[in-house]
């Protein structure tokens, strides 16, 4: 542990492992977000209602998850790297590489899952899964869905 913190990484032990992995689990919900919407704004607000259908899932799955901001804000720093260019989330690096297939199902499709099975729906979180689809498959552009987009998906208003 001290040669990994010692280089930089973020090596503390934790109790409850888990509780940090649904924390990162939430976190990621904006990877297919941010490779589907270009415009910051839209992407905060869609990764607000993805997120919030899942804290509410979470919680009636009796799930706990690490509610800090600490990792997130205060510890982690993405930063250039010289000579490099930062395409964004590993979900549009995939589309931008032609993968064919997107994380958005073991992401966003747990939450999906998880809300079935406790008899709640997710419309937010089913509609990025739908997205993702059309995104690996090609037949949408990265960053290229409005507001509009996500809404029919969901068959609704936004």
């Amino acid at each position: 542990m001290r040669v990994l913190s010692a280089s930089g990484f973020i090596a503390d032990p934790r109790d409850n492992v888990m509780s940090s992995k649904y924390r990162k689990l939430l976190a990621n919900l904006r990877n297919i977000i941010d490779a589907a919407l270009g415009e910051t704004e839209l992407q905060r607000k869609w990764y607000a209602k993805a997120r919030a259908e899942a804290e509410a899932v979470l919680t009636a799955a009796g799930i706990d998850w690490d509610k800090t901001d600490a990792m997130a804000r205060e510890e982690l720093t993405i930063t250039a790297i010289p000579g490099r260019t930062r395409v964004g989330s590993s979900t549009l690096q995939s589309i931008v590489r032609g993968t064919g297939s997107l994380e958005t199902d073991f992401l966003n499709g747990e939450i999906v899952l998880l809300g079935r099975l406790h008899g709640m729906a997710t419309p937010v979180n089913s509609a990025l899964c739908k997205l993702s689809v059309e995104l690996a498959s090609g037949r949408m552009r990265p960053q290229s869905a409005g507001d509009d987009t996500i809404v029919s998906m969901i068959g609704g208003t936004g």
